[in-house]
């Protein structure tokens, strides 16, 4: 899973449209100060990605809304959970970081 359709998933399965997700984001962190349906709309269909920092705190926003990182967890098989707790699945969520191992 990629980490554009990560974010599309948590924001549907916190009912949220993008404009509302955007304006929680906003309220919640100044670093998402600016941030505007626009971006966020190109960073959720994979134009571009917010940087790594704005990830980890994306991550954080929906654990606390969701009470876990993976609420892909109930809609998948043992072998496909396997396969997106994988390091090259996490590698494919937060893309490319030097050093991973």
């Amino acid at each position: 899973m990629k980490f554009n359709d990560y974010m599309k998933l948590c924001r549907e399965v916190l009912n949220l449209t993008q404009e509302s997700l955007v304006a929680e984001l906003f309220a919640c962190n100044d670093l998402f100060n600016g941030l505007d349906t626009n971006t966020y709309s190109r960073w959720e269909r994979g134009t571009t990605k917010p940087p790594l920092s704005k990830q980890v705190e994306i991550l954080a926003y929906f654990f606390e809304k969701l009470n876990t990182f993976f609420p892909f967890l109930e809609m998948h098989n043992i072998e496909g959970i396997e396969e997106k707790l994988s390091p090259a699945g996490m590698k494919k969520l937060l893309g490319n970081i030097r050093n991973w191992s």
